[in-house]
């Protein structure tokens, strides 16, 4: 189970790291320790009074190796600082890292709490292995998983041994 917390923990590091960048609402290519932050998408609009910053149709957002694609992403912004409080990916969401990748119709990032939500089919796969539920939420300060499991209340996991090296 820890290893399934450290697959989901680096998996989501992305939406942590696109979350606490600055300047979202002035440029959707953005500058962090990672590398530059670029967001693509048919449509986008910056709500200052709202405090959000929504790209609508096809939205990729892209660091390093990591992509995140929704068709809609959504950020929230703090009134006090201008920083990012929440970020909400919505409909066909796919998490991908080289040998990761996490699907579900909704992931939620929520700053304060530390905690991000994937729901609707959520799915993470590592290699052979793959955990699937209703809902997946990582709590990254406790380092902890709780997956849920759909209308039959069921959790499908299949872990692929890892292979040992030497006799």
């Amino acid at each position: 189970m820890t290893r399934w917390c450290l697959m989901l923990s680096l998996i989501c590091s992305f939406l942590v790291v696109v979350c606490t960048s600055d300047g979202w609402a002035s440029s959707p290519t953005v500058e962090s320790s990672r590398g530059p932050v670029k967001v693509t998408s048919d449509s986008m609009e910056a709500d200052e009074v709202q405090g959000t910053l929504r790209f609508f149709g096809n939205a990729i957002a892209q660091q390093g190796d990591m992509t995140l694609t929704a068709e809609r992403l959504t950020l929230f912004f703090s009134a006090q600082d201008r920083e990012v409080e929440r970020v909400l990916a919505e409909g066909a969401v796919r998490l991908v890292q080289p040998l990761r990748e996490a699907t579900g119709e909704v992931a939620d990032y929520n700053q304060s709490e530390q905690r991000v939500t994937l729901s609707g089919q959520a799915t993470v796969r590592q290699g052979g292995s793959l955990v699937q539920g209703e809902q997946i939420v990582l709590y990254l300060e406790d380092q902890r998983t709780l997956v849920t499991g759909g209308s039959n209340g069921r959790v499908n996991a299949q872990f692929q041994p890892q292979a040992k090296e030497g006799p």
